[in-house]
């Protein structure tokens, strides 16, 4: 009898020390501190990879990696100046005829652009010794790097353009070389909506003359508003005001006018 008694003490003790232990409150769960500045600066910044891996799909289709294309006209009145005339006719104006306008790239996956662009401006009809008459023009060629974007703003954009530039004249379908050198611009856009933004576009090259090596300085600017198709994702309109100067001090050319072209993933 007392060995049963003792049993049921035994296990009314071990019941009671169970039911007490899951009774008992759970410590509250660690309160979580603010890094220090210390490990702040200790944290690796994110990489574009990492950066671009968090954007939304539409900031990921902005930035499509692979082949992009452009292409369009631009209608300009060339005006020739030359201060050294001694006849006084120091500005000639040439009629705006369209010219085309034509870029070809690649997206590298790390946001970073190669391009290569031409453009050709019609100067008119000439006429040199026997010759038939052939159209004279401005051409220019370039091959650049695009840096990625150097803005943490999602709606703006601003991109270093750096690369080579190449101009002349071209008589008829014969293209003849005359100056080439660096080139450095900013492009920057802003996003307007999900399909229209407006950009800008400022450039400044040195070329040396290749038969003189007097450098050529050549400035550049643009600025339009650029619109995608939502119904055809990659194609998109632009429409923009373009000036270029090309000149050695006292003589040389400017062609401001208007620029328009249909772009494929651009």
């Amino acid at each position: 009898m007392w060995r049963i008694v003792c049993l049921l003490l035994v296990l009314f003790t071990c019941f009671s020390a169970v039911v007490v232990a899951a009774e008992e409150p759970s410590p509250p769960p660690a309160t979580l501190e603010p890094p220090s500045p210390a490990q702040q600066i200790l944290t690796p910044s994110p990489t574009d990879a990492e950066r671009l891996t968090v954007l939304s799909e539409f900031e990921i289709a902005k930035r499509r990696s692979g082949t992009y294309a452009a292409g369009g006209i631009l209608v300009a009145p060339a005006l020739l100046f030359n201060f050294e005339d001694t006849n006084g006719d120091s500005f000639h104006v040439r009629p705006p005829i369209p010219g085309p306008w034509v870029t070809v790239g690649v997206r590298r996956p790390n946001d970073v652009s190669w391009q290569t662009s031409f453009l050709l401006v019609p100067l008119g009809r000439e006429s040199f010794w026997l010759s038939p008459p052939r159209v004279i023009s401005s051409i220019g060629l370039d091959v650049d790097r695009i840096s990625t974007d150097q803005n943490d703003d999602p709606q703006i954009e601003r991109r270093w353009q750096i690369g080579l530039r190449i101009v002349g004249i071209g008589f008829g379908p014969i293209p003849l070389p005359l100056a080439l050198g660096p080139h450095i611009g900013l492009r920057w856009e802003r996003w307007l909506s999900e399909n229209v933004s407006t950009y800008g576009w400022a450039d400044a090259a040195v070329m040396p003359n290749l038969m003189n090596a007097i450098p050529l300085v050549g400035l550049r600017g643009e600025w339009g508003i650029h619109w995608r198709s939502q119904r055809w994702p990659g194609l998109s309109i632009t429409a923009s005001a373009f000036q270029e100067v090309v000149g050695f001090t006292i003589a040389g050319f400017m062609t401001p006018g208007a620029k328009v072209y249909l772009g494929w993933h651009y």
